[in-house]
C-alpha cells in the first residue's frame, strides 16, 4: 500500500476551477490504476472543503484520512497558463493543508501496511507542516520507503527543507530546474558533469527520476542511467499535473520492481496523455483503460 501525504486544493484557472494538489493527483491516478493507496490531507470547514470531501468519497478514498479544519480555509491556487500550456502558480497562504496533524488515524498507516510514503516540499512551507513531516519520518515502520517529489514552488521552500527531504528519500523525482536549484545551494558539492549520480551518492538515494520536458526523461539507479525521448506530435492542452502523473507510475513501478525502461515507457506515455486534457484529473474512468491494460500485460510477461 502507498500512503500519500500533503496538500489538497482548488486550482483556479481563467474561467474555471479544478480540484488539485500534487498528492491528490498522484493518489487519484494510483487508485484508478488499481494500486492500494491512502491519502492523508486536510480541508477547511467550507463549501470548497465539502466539495473535495465529496470528490474523494466518490473516488472511494477513505474519508477518515481527511482532516477538517475549522480555523483555516481549503487550499487554493491561482493558475495562469502561457501559450505553450505551461502553468504559473500563485499558492495562497494559510491553507488548511498547512496544518496537517498527526493523529490516531495516521499513526497506524505509518506503522503497519504502508510500503511507500509519498511526500513533497509544499506541505513543509510552514513550521506546522515541517513538524508533521518529521513525525511521519520518525513514526514510519521498519522497511517503509519514501518517494520525494520535490515540486518546488516560489517562496514555498528553503534549502534546509529540500536537503532534509532528500536525506529521507529512497526515490527522488525532480525536473531540470529543480536539479539546478539544488546544485546552486551554498556549500553543495554536486558534480556538474553527472549531478543526478552525485545526488544519489550525496544523499544515499536509491533511484532518481529526472524529467526534462520536451527532451524526455531519465531514471538513474544503482546499475545505470536509462533514457526516453519525448512523445512525438503531442497536442498539449496544458501541462498541469503531468509531473504528478509521471510520479504515480514511478511509484507503482518502483514498488513492483519494474525495470527502469518499463517505468520510463509508461510514465512518459501516461504523463503525455494528461497533457492532452485540461487540468490534472481525467473526467472519465475510460481514460485509464489502456494504461491498466499495459500494467496487466507487462505483469503477465514477467
Amino acid at each position: 500500500m502507498i500512503l500519500a501525504t500533503g496538500e489538497i486544493l482548488f486550482d483556479h484557472f481563467p474561467g474555471y476551477s479544478r480540484a488539485g494538489g500534487a498528492p491528490l493527483n498522484f493518489s487519484w491516478h494510483l487508485k484508478k490504476l488499481g494500486c492500494p493507496v491512502r491519502f492523508v490531507t486536510r480541508v477547511g470547514d467550507d463549501p470548497e472543503g465539502r466539495e473535495l470531501m465529496d470528490l474523494l468519497a466518490g473516488g472511494r478514498f477513505e474519508i477518515g484520512d481527511l482532516q477538517v479544519d475549522s480555523g483555516h480555509p481549503t487550499g487554493a491556487v491561482n493558475v495562469s497558463v502561457d501559450e505553450g500550456g505551461v502553468p504559473t502558480f500563485e499558492i495562497l497562504a494559510g491553507a488548511a493543508f498547512d496544518y496537517l496533524e498527526m493523529n490516531e488515524s495516521v499513526r497506524p498507516l505509518l506503522q503497519s501496511g504502508s510500503e511507500l510514503v509519498y511526500f513533497g516540499t509544499l506541505i513543509q512551507r510552514t513550521d506546522a507542516g515541517r513538524d508533521f513531516m518529521e513525525q511521519v519520518f520518525s513514526l514510519a515502520g521498519e522497511g517503509v520507503r519514501f518517494l520525494c517529489d520535490l515540486n518546488l514552488r516560489p517562496d514555498c521552500y528553503t534549502p534546509e527543507t529540500i536537503q532534509a527531504s532528500l536525506d529521507r528519500a529512497d526515490v527522488v523525482k525532480l525536473n531540470e530546474e529543480e536539479l539546478d536549484v539544488i546544485a546552486d545551494f551554498p556549500g553543495e558539492t554536486l558534480s556538474k558533469e553527472d549531478p543526478c549520480r552525485a545526488l544519489m551518492e550525496r544523499y544515499d538515494v536509491e533511484m532518481v527520476a529526472l524529467t526534462k520536458g520536451e527532451h524526455g526523461s531519465e531514471i538513474y539507479d544503482g546499475k545505470g542511467c536509462y533514457c526516453v525521448g519525448p512523445v512525438k506530435d503531442l497536442a498539449v492542452a496544458d501541462t498541469v499535473g503531468a509531473g504528478d502523473a509521471y510520479a504515480s507510475v514511478l511509484a507503482l513501478g518502483y514498488l513492483n520492481g519494474w525495470h527502469p525502461e518499463r517505468i520510463l515507457a509508461m510514465a512518459s506515455g501516461f504523463s503525455a496523455a494528461i497533457c492532452r486534457i485540461r487540468g490534472a484529473l481525467p473526467e472519465s474512468d475510460g481514460f485509464y483503460d489502456p494504461f491498466r491494460a499495459m500494467i496487466k500485460d507487462g505483469d503477465n510477461e514477467r
